[in-house]
């Protein structure tokens, strides 16, 4: 009796899997290979939005210190790519989906000021760069509309894997009663994370031949990266050791004593910063969300 039970599972099990394979095997199409063009831009929040609240200090200084004031920093932007996507049908309109794609930007800027009362000089060099690998995991639906034309339905996982560099420098120097003051730091960051988001997208293909088609396609991301970190190092006057070590990227305001305001910090520390100047302190992150148009052609197999 328990033979014959054993039996018949390893029939039916059999039946699917030599079903699916006949399926599989009955497709015109195996696999396809589709490269487009991608509208995808997205603004990374935190970077910017401490890059504005820089370019607000220095201003601000200017306007309450006198003096002159020269160039600015930038900010970044995800822009516009390729994307390479590989579809493997499994049975009759439905596909396993793996595409890739590769994001960077980076921006180096420096701000300059004097003040000719007290002989004030100062420099802030920055340099922001973002290098990003996203990674599309999912499953596609296709519906013939006509001969020509398919619908086409994608949704799964977005993996992507971040790397954010900055590198910052400052020197600042006057004279008071004929007695020089200095001050500087230097700073270099590394900082890796990852992130574990979703994507979908619809779109329509209309086939050229047998083997080709031409694809439009809207897509949404929703993908947020925190959890940053990396190697730093820190120099600055005063202290002839170079700190160095495994820094968290933190995003947090600061309160800039002489002018009394709160300006965005976003910076590498050791340890959990603590400061009675400080508030609204949590981790860095990076903003990959986004609606896109997409367009490309897909070869057919």
């Amino acid at each position: 009796m328990k033979c014959s039970k054993i039996h018949k599972k390893r029939f039916i099990f059999f039946f699917f899997f030599f079903f699916i394979i006949a399926l599989y095997s009955a497709q015109g199409e195996r696999a396809s290979l589709k490269l487009s063009f991608n509208s995808y831009s997205s603004e990374l929040d935190d970077i910017n939005t401490w890059v504005e609240s820089l370019n607000t200090l220095w201003r601000n200084w200017e306007e309450t210190m006198g003096g002159n004031l020269t160039g600015q920093f930038d900010n970044l932007h995800n822009k516009p790519k390729f994307e390479a996507e590989l579809r493997i049908n499994i049975i009759s309109g439905l596909a396993f989906n793996l595409a890739v794609s590769y994001l960077s930007d980076k921006k180096e800027g420096t701000i300059s000021y004097q003040k000719q009362e007290g002989n004030q000089n100062g420099s802030h060099f920055l340099s922001n760069e973002v290098k990003a690998l996203p990674l599309k995991l999912g499953l596609s639906f296709s519906y013939p509309l006509s001969s020509r034309f398919n619908i086409i339905i994608n949704g799964g996982r977005h993996i992507i894997f971040v790397q954010y560099l900055i590198q910052e420098n400052f020197e600042y120097t006057s004279t008071t009663d004929g007695e020089e003051y200095s001050q500087w730091f230097k700073k270099d960051n590394k900082f890796r994370s990852e992130s574990l988001g979703y994507y979908a997208s619809i779109g329509i293909e209309y086939n050229l031949t047998n083997y080709l088609a031409l694809a439009v396609e809207g897509e949404n991301i929703w993908s947020k990266v925190d959890g940053f970190k990396g190697p730093y190092c820190f120099e600055e006057y005063g202290n002839d050791v170079v700190e160095e070590g495994k820094a968290s990227l933190y995003y947090y305001k600061n309160k800039n004593e002489i002018l009394n305001k709160y300006y965005i910090v976003l910076t590498g520390h050791e340890e959990r910063p603590e400061n009675v100047n400080l508030k609204d302190l949590r981790q860095g992150e990076l903003n990959f969300s986004g609606f896109s148009v997409k367009i490309g052609l897909r070869l057919k197999f």
